[in-house]
């Protein structure tokens, strides 16, 4: 992970690869396998609207 004037942001990567911010505040990042979630630390609690609407795809489906 690679940081550059970042400030309260919460970071996380369980997969190969490395994920790099610049001039990003008040964001968690999370990266599991194929998917990337960025969300704003204040919209973490509607998650659970996001992985409604993956589920509600057949596309997206897989990924959960």
């Amino acid at each position: 992970m690679v940081t550059v004037d970042t400030f309260e942001s919460t970071i996380h990567n369980d997969s190969e690869g490395i994920i790099t911010t610049l001039g990003v505040s008040d964001l968690v990042i999370v990266r599991s396998g194929e998917i990337v979630m960025v969300a704003h630390k204040a919209r973490v609690n509607e998650i659970a609207e996001v992985l409604k609407r993956l589920k509600e795809s057949d596309e997206h489906e897989k990924y959960l």
